[in-house]
């Protein structure tokens, strides 16, 4: 599997991205909206720095996701698969919390081990299950104020995007140039200074 930075730009309208799947590399037939989120790295250092990512360092993103007819759903299904683990983990909460209500006091102590050995042993398969879901899913891998890194997606769409973006480079320039403007010096006035431009700007026309 491939990963693609896209610009902000590129995801505000379908038909900005080639018509191939981000999946299997087929012909796409059909656009879906999906929003992807990001969390900086710290995030997973434990709960409270999950909780102040999530509320004030989460950033997110609408990408116009080519796919074709059998992938169609594919981003929902990891959404499902999700969920499910999810209620999991919560049933068996749930269960210990019940269970443990009724306990005599001179089994406290043994029923209470069986019950964290059983919580402990079902949050170790959730997290690797949600892990495993997450792999095959395309994701957002990082995200800043422009663009956006994914990855998972396949090779034959970013193969095609290159090529796509190579062909508006060359047209763009052309049409920039016919009007006496160099194309280096609009992308800086309307992108920033050239350290802030798209991480492939060098697909972007220079001169």
């Amino acid at each position: 599997m491939a990963s693609v930075w896209l610009a902000d730009y590129e995801c505000e309208r379908a038909g900005e991205l080639p018509p191939v799947c981000m999946t299997c590399g087929d012909r796409a037939e059909t656009v879906v909206w999906q929003k992807f989120r990001w969390n900086p790295s710290w995030a997973a250092g434990g709960l409270l720095t999950l909780i102040i990512a999530t509320l004030f360092f989460t950033r997110s993103r609408v990408v116009p996701v080519p796919l074709c007819d059998r992938h169609g759903g594919h981003l929902y299904y990891g959404k499902l698969a999700t969920l499910l683990i999810s209620s999991v983990v919560i049933g068996v909460i749930v269960w210990a919390i019940v269970c443990g209500s009724g306990t005599e006091l001179h089994e406290a102590t043994h029923s209470g081990l069986n019950r964290l050995l059983a919580i402990y042993v079902v949050l170790i398969g959730s997290a690797l299950g949600v892990e495993s879901v997450c792999r095959r899913r395309i994701r957002s891998d990082e995200m800043t104020a422009i663009e956006t890194r994914l990855i998972g997606v396949s090779e034959n769409f970013a193969t095609a995007l290159r090529a796509q973006r190579l062909e508006k480079r060359d047209e763009w320039a052309k049409c920039l140039l016919e009007r006496g403007i160099r194309p280096d010096q609009y992308l800086a006035e309307v992108r920033g200074e050239p350290d802030q431009l798209p991480r492939y700007h060098d697909y972007a026309p220079t001169k």
